[in-house]
């Protein structure tokens, strides 16, 4: 069985949903410690022409990823909603990019965990992927690093650990080979070229999924993702 894990990230970018395609089962790693600034609650989309962070609010930055919550006493909600649908207006598949962005107005949902989990796997759900998703705080595994992704990929049998190629210089510092059977391998970080519309420079890369999915919508981007599996 090939596995992956990785961190609830917001509206993350394409390497992350072909990580997920690669995969039989997905693990979000959501009760380790949250990291302020990072990609677990802001992305970048394309606005006048230039990229753009989109940040969300959060009120504690010293807990698990799990126990973080939104911060709702600032607009950010109808702002990011309304930021995405402006910016591509223009774009052929701006109804496709609603499709996914929709949840970011219920504010039913107050965990960041949640809310990125649910926007990431109704994502996966309108593009027919079929990983199947598990919360490593349910499996109550302890450990840190490197330690704790070997003890959670033991307990699914895992036999495959396909990693973000991020990750690469921690693992092999931690010695995964050594301390574990399971084959390691890298999930690609260089993907195609596609035409952004909003764009008259050189390609910008390493954006949110919401950029992709403007210029050549879910049909597109299922074919996409294919062509890049391993």
């Amino acid at each position: 069985m090939h596995c992956a894990i990785s961190q609830p990230c917001y509206l993350p970018w394409i390497g992350y949903f072909n990580l997920i395609n690669n995969v039989d089962t997905f693990v979000f790693l959501d009760d380790v410690e949250f990291s302020h600034q990072s990609w677990q609650h802001r992305n970048k989309i394309i606005i006048n022409k230039d990229s753009h962070l989109l940040t969300l609010p959060v009120k504690k930055n010293n807990f698990l990823i799990k126990d973080i919550e939104i911060d709702d006493s600032k607009n950010w909600r109808k702002k990011h909603h309304d930021t995405i649908c402006q910016s591509y207006a223009k774009h052929p598949f701006i109804l496709d990019v609603k499709k996914i962005i929709i949840i970011i107005l219920n504010k039913e949902i107050i965990n960041l965990s949640d809310l990125n989990t649910q926007i990431i796997i109704n994502l996966c759900h309108l593009l027919s992927i079929k990983t199947n998703f598990i919360f490593s705080s349910s499996l109550k595994i302890e450990g840190k690093r490197t330690e704790k992704l070997i003890k959670i990929l033991n307990f699914l049998k895992c036999s495959n650990y396909i990693s973000a190629r991020g990750s690469k210089n921690y693992l092999e510092s931690d010695c995964f080979e050594k301390n574990s059977k399971i084959n390691l391998s890298f999930n690609k970080d260089d993907f195609p070229v596609y035409e952004q519309l909003n764009n008259t420079k050189n390609f910008i890369s390493n954006l949110s999924i919401i950029d992709i999915v403007a210029n050549i919508g879910l049909d597109g981007l299922k074919k996409y993702l294919y062509n890049c599996r391993l």
